[in-house]
């Protein structure tokens, strides 16, 4: 699409860029409202104030979300025919196969750190003694972790990274004499 248009080919790196820095961004602010929902309406604030959100964002798509087709030719398709030419698509072409695999690998490590690390995070601040606990960023009033904060921080890191690439990515390809993906036609 981004091609098709016409748009300039490091203008797409930057976009993608971008939208890493603004996902991190919005996502230490939810860290920081489930944080504060969690401390005012106890465990189920968070969730709570998930399902508004989500009713807003459904409200929103249906006002004004336009579909996005690919081309005017694509558009009497079914999405069992989208399907299809997906699945012949991915079966077909080894690497986007590959790149699927290692995505779904990656998310699947993601997910599993999700499910694992609140209860781990329980775990070990109840081996705190209450007297330094009071003291430790990142736990709350009742000395259990403080998820939304500690989420907030990882999100935090993951804008960091995503406006340091750019930079530590062409200072790594001059020091290695390595090409960049701006050098390569895609």
């Amino acid at each position: 699409e981004h091609r098709r248009r016409g748009f300039h080919r490091d203008g797409l790196e930057v976009i993608l860029r971008d939208s890493v820095i603004v996902t991190s961004l919005s996502s230490i602010a939810s860290g920081y409202l489930a944080h504060r929902l969690a401390h005012y309406f106890g465990a189920v604030g968070p969730f709570r104030g998930a399902v508004f959100f989500t009713l807003g964002a459904l409200v929103l798509v249906m006002c004004r979300w336009t579909e996005n087709y690919g081309s005017e030719v694509d558009r009497g398709k079914t999405v069992r025919a989208y399907m299809t030419e997906a699945y012949l698509t991915i079966v077909g072409n080894r690497s986007i196969l590959t790149i699927g695999v290692a995505q779904g690998l990656s998310e699947g490590c993601l997910f599993v750190l999700v499910y694992l690390w609140s209860p781990v995070l329980t775990t070990y601040s109840e081996r705190i003694p209450k007297s330094v606990a009071k003291n430790k960023l990142g736990l709350d009033e009742h000395f259990l972790p403080a998820y939304g904060l500690i989420f907030g921080g990882f999100m935090a890191c993951g804008a960091l990274g995503g406006y340091m690439e750019p930079s530590l990515r062409r200072i790594l390809s001059k020091l290695l004499g390595e090409t960049t993906t701006n050098d390569v036609d895609t």
